[in-house]
């Protein structure tokens, strides 16, 4: 059993907010099921990789929801870096990659990145 750290960008929080409650229900729990499962096949959750990223940037689908992400297995450091409907959220590349680059690269989240979630492995 093994601890997970996430950390929600504070953009990342802000653009989750203007999701409905259902669906920020329904992320909350894959990001959960994703976690507790070790991480065993992410094409079991519909992860895909960014392919216009410079970082290793992943996303996953939720309804008309997508939700950036980046991680490390060996810390178990996860980050959060975007959010936002199908239709926009891939004009951000940038951004989230700006945002994943002050956060992979320090052992400290940066100022930036205050709104945390501890999820452990049961």
């Amino acid at each position: 059993m093994s601890d997970y750290n996430i950390e929600i960008h504070r953009g990342a929080a802000r653009e989750l907010s203007s999701a409905p409650r259902d669906e920020i229900e329904r992320i909350k729990n894959k990001i959960e099921s994703m976690v507790t499962n070790e991480w065993r096949d992410l094409s079991d959750y519909d992860v895909k990789q960014l392919s216009d990223a410079d970082n290793d940037l992943y996303r996953f689908r939720v309804g008309d929801w997508r939700v950036v992400f980046g991680f490390d297995e060996d810390t178990k450091k996860i980050g959060i870096f975007g959010a936002g409907k199908r239709d926009t959220v891939y004009r951000d590349v940038n951004t989230f990659d700006d945002r994943a680059d002050d956060y992979m690269t320090t052992q400290q989240p940066n100022g930036d990145c205050t709104d945390r979630v501890k999820i452990v492995n049961k």
